[in-house]
This record gives structure tokens, C-alpha cells and sequence, in this order.
């Protein structure tokens, strides 16, 4: 019976905050990401990543309507500091090429964030160098 008060008394002193202060601004982050997810996925076609001639990758956005601007990181979850972002404008011809013979191989996580038709987009694609 004192094993039981004595864990009572414990538990009770332990701070179980599971929410943290900011959760209403990381919350409306959250449903954000998951609009511009959505109105990918109800795109037909995707943006393409491909590595071209072994040193660039080609990211081609494969609608009539131009981009009117966005982001790409390339994203190497094993190391920090092979991460890179570029930002970009309107693309006349919805292609964007970045160099990639300073990567190392192995497998990197393309992000695209876009906007297109006022609406904002998402997208992820691997890519193995």
C-alpha cells in the first residue's frame, strides 16, 4: 500500500505538458503543408526530377500553365551538410536545372514547394546519385 501511495505522490509531482507553447502556429504550419500536399495529389501529372548528363539534376514541372515561383531543397537525411535550398522565379518553360557532381552518392529527398494558378503545392520525389 506504500508502493502505491509513494508512486501517487511521484506521479503527481512529474510535469506531463505534451503541448507545447506554440501549438496553434506549429498546428496552422501543419495544415498548410497538408493543403499544398493535397492540391499535388489532385494534379495528374507531378513534377519529374531526373539527373541529366551525371551532374545536373532537371526538375521539370510537366503543366501548360507556368510556375510562378517556389523552392527546392535537396535533402540528405544521413548528412547535414550535403543540404542544399533553391529558390527560384517564374519559369517560362517549367524546367529548373541545379548541379549535383559536388554530392556524394547515395540517396538524397527532393522537396518542391510551387505555386501555380495562385494555389500553393508540395511535392517529394528520391532521387539516388
Amino acid at each position: 500500500m506504500v508502493f502505491i501511495g509513494t508512486m501517487v505522490v511521484i506521479m503527481m509531482k512529474q510535469d506531463i505538458s505534451l503541448v507545447a507553447d506554440d501549438y496553434y502556429e506549429q498546428e496552422l504550419i501543419y495544415q498548410q503543408q497538408l493543403e499544398r500536399k493535397n492540391n499535388a495529389l489532385k494534379l495528374d501529372e507531378k513534377p519529374k526530377v531526373k539527373i541529366s548528363e551525371g551532374k545536373y539534376a532537371e526538375v521539370s514541372f510537366p503543366y501548360d500553365t507556368p510556375v510562378q515561383g517556389g523552392r527546392i531543397q535537396v535533402f540528405r537525411p544521413s548528412s547535414k551538410k550535403l543540404d542544399e535550398q533553391f529558390v527560384f522565379e517564374t519559369l517560362p518553360d517549367n524546367r529548373l536545372y541545379f548541379e549535383m557532381k559536388e554530392k556524394a552518392s547515395g540517396a538524397y529527398r527532393i522537396r518542391i514547394w510551387w505555386k501555380m494558378h495562385d494555389k500553393e503545392y508540395y511535392w517529394e520525389e528520391f532521387l539516388v546519385i
